[in-house]
C-alpha cells in the first residue's frame, strides 16, 4: 500500500500524464515503454502522443482525479485532532499551490504522518482499484 500512495502523492499539478505501460509493468512519466522506445527509430517522424484508451501505455490518474485536498481536510476536522494550534498548522499547509508535499511534511513534524495514512488509505487503495478496473490493469 505505501507505494500505492507514495505514486498517488507524487503526482503534482504540473504533472502533464503518468502513464503504466502493460509490457515492462513500470509506472513512469514516458508516453512509450522502454521496449517501444527501442524500437522507435523507424518512426523518428511521428509524433509521440497517445491516445487515452493506448492498449499497453495506460494514462494514469491525473492530480485532479485524485481528491488529495478533500481527504486531507477530512483528516484535520475527524482524524482526531482536537489541538486548535496542529489544525491551524495544517489547514495552513493547504493554502499553497502544491499542498501535497508541504501538507505531508507538516505531518511528519507533527508526528501525525502514520494517522494520515491510517485515516486515509481506504480512501487512496478505493481510488487505485478503481482505475485498475476500469483499465483491466491486473498487478501482480
Amino acid at each position: 500500500m505505501a507505494s500505492i500512495l507514495d505514486l498517488m502523492f507524487a503526482i503534482n499539478k504540473e504533472d502533464k500524464n503518468i502513464y503504466y505501460h502493460r509490457d515492462t509493468k513500470v509506472f513512469d512519466r514516458c508516453p512509450l515503454s522502454s521496449i517501444e522506445l527501442k524500437n522507435i527509430h523507424n518512426r523518428m517522424h511521428e509524433e509521440l502522443t497517445l491516445d487515452y484508451k493506448d492498449p499497453n501505455n495506460v494514462r494514469f490518474l491525473t492530480f485532479d482525479e485524485i481528491d488529495h485536498k478533500e481527504v486531507m481536510k477530512d483528516f484535520i476536522k475527524f482524524g482526531g485532532i482536537y489541538d486548535k494550534e496542529i489544525r491551524k498548522q495544517l489547514f495552513n499547509a493547504l493554502r499553497y499551490h502544491d499542498y501535497v508535499e508541504p501538507f505531508l511534511a507538516k505531518l511528519k513534524d507533527l508526528n501525525l504522518y502514520d494517522d494520515f495514512i491510517d485515516h486515509s488509505s481506504d480512501y487512496y487503495e478505493s481510488v487505485f482499484s478503481g482505475w485498475l478496473e476500469e483499465n483491466e490493469v491486473e498487478l501482480t
